[in-house]
């Protein structure tokens, strides 16, 4: 009798899901190279962390403003023609940032348009790519495709602040804007050749189908009825709220507190995504259905944990240890929080919970303005010890308060 295929090999034989793999990995490496690039300009020409944090407010923004919005959208219209759009307007809008760059014209609205542009492609990869995603794995296989499609993102936070820093070093701004042209670029060519992908309400008259305002409504009573998924967004929001702020202040802290140059400031970054490969795969290799919220949970403590002790590092080497240790709780968490929702909601409205979620992961803007004023305040280690001790507080009210988080 023949073995029976591992989950990861029959989701990889899959032409579509190997396409999509793909797409989400390259969107994802241009993010965070953009994300540094920027990140080192802004402080380079505006000293300013609350100036960072401003540019990342608006790079995360339309997460908070349009997440839940594209994905009633996404149930209305073929998801493939979103994604076409959107990674079409961000290679695009790379592009005219590079030239702008090269020539010496580009100016922070500039970079803070070209952010809004990218976080709308963003605002669509829950409720469009990896809802997608969640459909080809089925109910069986949903913890490994999030869990594998984790790993792929997660590997990207090692190259893309790693590209970013070397082009921002040796060629400037430009290079990382050029770059993000050709990668978008390649990852519209992937997308051009997959089958369409209607809504479950594409076919239907506008008679029949919800509008989009009651899609979005659905999607915010259904997280909020079933306790189980109400913990998976609440833990959503307290991290994006709360935890994650911290990442957008590690390139002030590797320019001001540890005084690095461009290069080893990606390396700081990049030992967060180093940690959160390892474990993704991990997870991806040996999760089973059963540990899923306990994981989740557990991951969430461990990046507010390893975020405060970062803060109070001052040497590079046990920096870089401490963000390797966020990265597996984020690999935990950030492999979790999708499989969970795709689990936990009914399959007619998947899209509309994936669209609650990326709402909550659109909270992110809000932190990163909080701990941008707390770090004008507090400078920028106070600020995140702050914000981390917050977050802990938080968690074990949440953990409290929802016994589903605890079973």
């Amino acid at each position: 009798m023949s073995a029976t295929p591992h989950p990861i090999r029959v989701l990889l034989a899959q032409r579509e899901f190997l396409g999509l793999w793909f797409v989400g990995g390259m969107s994802m490496t241009m993010r965070w190279l953009e994300m540094l690039a920027t990140s080192i300009y802004v402080y380079d020409l505006s000293g300013s962390a609350l100036q960072v944090a401003l540019m990342n407010f608006v790079r995360m923004a339309p997460m908070l403003l349009a997440g839940s919005w594209i994905g009633a959208m996404a149930e209305r219209h073929d998801r493939r023609r979103i994604m076409i759009l959107g990674l079409a307007s961000s290679a695009v809008s790379a592009a005219v940032l590079g030239v702008l760059a090269m020539t010496d014209r580009i100016e922070l609205w500039h970079i803070a348009l070209g952010a809004f542009i990218g976080g709308l492609h963003w605002a669509g990869d829950m409720p469009v790519r990896r809802t997608i995603l969640g459909e080809i794995a089925g109910t069986e296989f949903v913890g490994t495709a999030m869990s594998l499609d984790a790993a792929t993102g997660n590997l990207t936070r090692v190259i893309g602040p790693l590209l970013g820093g070397a082009l921002y070093q040796l060629v400037g701004l430009h290079g990382a804007f050029f770059a993000g042209a050709l990668i978008h670029g390649a990852s519209l060519l992937a997308v051009l050749p997959l089958i369409s992908r209607p809504g479950p309400h594409a076919g239907e008259g506008d008679a029949a189908r919800p509008g989009v305002i009651a899609s979005m409504i659905e999607g915010i009573r259904l997280s909020i009825a079933d306790r189980a998924l109400l913990g998976a967004m609440g833990v959503t929001l307290l991290m994006n709220m709360l935890a994650f702020p911290y990442q957008s202040m590690i390139p002030v802290i590797g320019r001001n507190d540890l005084a690095l140059d461009p290069v080893p400031i990606g390396l700081l970054v990049a030992a967060e995504g180093v940690g959160a490969f390892i474990g993704s795969v991990l997870i991806a290799r040996y999760i089973r259905p059963t540990g899923y919220m306990r994981l989740y949970v557990f991951s969430a403590a461990i990046v507010f944990v390893a975020a405060l002790l970062f803060a109070l590092s001052r040497q590079f080497e046990t920096s870089i240890m401490l963000l390797a240790v966020s990265g597996f709780g984020v690999a935990g968490f950030s492999s979790m929080q999708s499989a969970l929702v795709l689990s936990l909601a009914p399959a007619h409205l998947r899209v509309r919970a994936m669209g609650s979620l990326a709402m909550c992961i659109g909270a992110q803007p809000l932190g990163i303005i909080y701990i941008g004023m707390l770090a004008e305040a507090l400078g920028t280690p106070g600020a995140i010890i702050a914000m981390e001790i917050q977050g802990l507080i938080a968690m074990a009210i949440l953990v409290w308060a929802l016994p589903p988080l605890r079973r």
